[in-house]
């Protein structure tokens, strides 16, 4: 919501505010066409871009005015950063890892799923690598950090008998 406050000093109109999911959506088909274009090129990126933008998922999420534009969008740069920093390392893509896992941490308390699915990804990735190139600490400190920012909204949950956080 901090987010949205900020994309309402130029307008509140009901339509200005809808454009801001529909921002989210449109970076969606992006991050996906650049995601995939680093990995198998442009052919495969256009393909993804294009599937992402029919997805039922995106089109409904740009026409609500929630925070799950936003949150589809943080998760796939998560994804993007990930990969990349497991390719190519670097320190920088780190701190965007943990700059995203921060923003997902304080979006919803859905994101423990999918911060958990990139962080498997991550882990699967580098454990079966040829030479994991020392990715096993940093990753199982980014697995540590995740837990403890995460861990919150699954108390909160779970104090507020919510059903699905029972399992």
């Amino acid at each position: 919501y901090l987010q949205l406050d900020a994309w309402s000093l130029l307008s509140r109109s009901d339509l200005w505010l809808l454009l801001n999911s529909v921002f989210w959506s449109l970076l969606s088909v992006l991050v996906v066409y650049w995601g995939v274009d680093a990995r198998a090129g442009r052919g495969a990126a256009l393909v993804g871009a294009a599937c992402t933008a029919w997805l039922g998922s995106e089109v409904f999420f740009a026409s609500e005015l929630r925070m799950y534009a936003m949150l589809g969008c943080h998760v796939l740069l998560l994804w993007c950063c990930v990969d990349a920093w497991l390719l190519g390392g670097g320190r920088a893509r780190l701190m965007a890892i943990v700059g995203l896992l921060l923003s997902l941490s304080l979006l919803h308390s859905t994101a423990f799923i999918a911060v958990g699915a990139v962080l498997c990804y991550a882990w699967g990735r580098a454990l079966l690598a040829p030479q994991p190139r020392g990715l096993v600490k940093p990753l199982g400190l980014l697995t540590l950090l995740a837990g403890a920012l995460l861990l919150p909204w699954l108390v909160n949950a779970s104090f507020r008998s919510v059903t699905h956080t029972r399992m």
